[in-house]
């Protein structure tokens, strides 16, 4: 059979060939002994190293397979720095009440059962419970740090209110254009949140902290608090207006307030359910007369809306009154504002 019909017999006659010829010198042989002492030191070090690597594995922290993310020490009612001791009591004391071998099997009660077995065996397994809180410390840094900057957050809430009414506005078609209150979102992460709290913000991220401070203004709207912090007697012109919008969001409406130049008739464009309201604002201490309606109705034209209202916290003039008959403006009291749709 042909040695080029078979590689592998042909290498292996290579082979041979060579090494007949390489132990043939003294220099080969020199090369060969070292060569082989070489192998036997390798074949010596190859198993203890691969024992050492083995233990170095075995013996390294692993999460626990009964781990799903919750937090035991809550569950137990105890501090994580709890001895063991007293875990495995509190264990028992709480399982007592739901063990199915005494009290009968239950969903509920298994569910249970289950879930203080679970936090048995992390919590006793001294290996298991030193990666349980590794990895729990892990999970509760996004927490903490969302603590902090929502308490940073909450100081600044209603100016950011003030300025997401005002820079969120409305292209038509029911389309809004929120552009300008994205930068200026960006520009309170830079300027106010990341000194106060930078390494929080790299936590959660900067679309974690955008997200933030949108959840808190809108926890702010749903609390009613915007907005009541002086009495009404005492608040200008402006924040009268932003009393007014927190009253719509409060009660549901996509709220957005207009610059105070050029602002055609309408300090607040206001949108629920598919219709558009145009509302005047007017904090006055005397009567509301003609001028306000005639701007409020100038204003539904003006921005396509399907009502226009004029609220204030004083009363009209008979002539504001009649013009809003004919004009088929609503004349409110500040008190009936968050009733506005029910009035439509």
């Amino acid at each position: 059979m042909r040695i080029y019909m078979h590689p592998i017999l042909g290498a292996f006659f290579l082979l041979f060939l060579g090494f007949t010829f390489f132990t043939s010198t003294e220099v080969g042989k020199g090369l060969w002994e070292a060569l082989r002492a070489a192998f036997y030191v390798l074949i010596v070090v190859a198993p203890i190293y691969a024992s050492f690597t083995f233990l170095q594995r075995i013996s390294s922290p692993k999460p626990s397979p009964f781990w799903d993310k919750e937090n035991y020490y809550e569950l137990l009612g105890l501090e994580v720095a709890a001895p063991e001791d007293q875990i495995i009591r509190r264990c028992l004391e709480l399982a007592e009440p739901f063990r199915p071998d005494i009290h009968g099997e239950c969903p509920a009660n298994r569910q249970r059962f289950d879930q203080i077995e679970r936090a048995y065996h992390t919590l006793t397994d001294r290996k298991i419970r030193k990666a349980y809180d590794i990895a729990l410390t892990e999970q509760q840094k996004p927490k903490k740090a969302m603590t902090k900057l929502r308490s940073v957050i909450w100081k600044h809430a209603e100016e950011l209110l003030r300025k997401r009414r005002r820079l969120v506005t409305d292209k038509g078609y029911g389309i809004l254009d929120d552009s300008k209150w994205i930068r200026e979102k960006r520009i309170f992460i830079s300027t106010i949140l990341r000194p106060a709290a930078n390494s929080e913000v790299d936590i959660i991220g900067v679309e974690g902290a955008d997200k933030l401070i949108e959840s808190c203004l809108d926890a702010k709207v749903r609390s009613g608090s915007s907005g009541k912090s002086r009495s009404q007697s005492t608040i200008d012109p402006i924040e009268f207006e932003h009393h007014c919008a927190s009253i719509l969001e409060k009660a549901g409406w996509r709220v957005s307030t207009t610059k105070a130049s050029g602002d055609q008739g309408a300090d607040i464009i206001a949108k629920k359910s598919g219709l558009t309201v145009v509302v005047q604002c007017k904090q006055y201490s005397q009567p509301v007369g003609n001028a306000a309606v005639q701007e409020a109705y100038a204003a539904k034209a003006h921005y396509r809306a399907d009502k226009a209202a004029v609220v204030t916290n004083s009363t009209y003039t008979k002539s504001a009154i009649e013009l809003a008959e004919s004009t088929g403006v609503l004349l409110l009291h500040q008190d009936e504002l968050q009733d506005l749709f029910s009035k439509l």
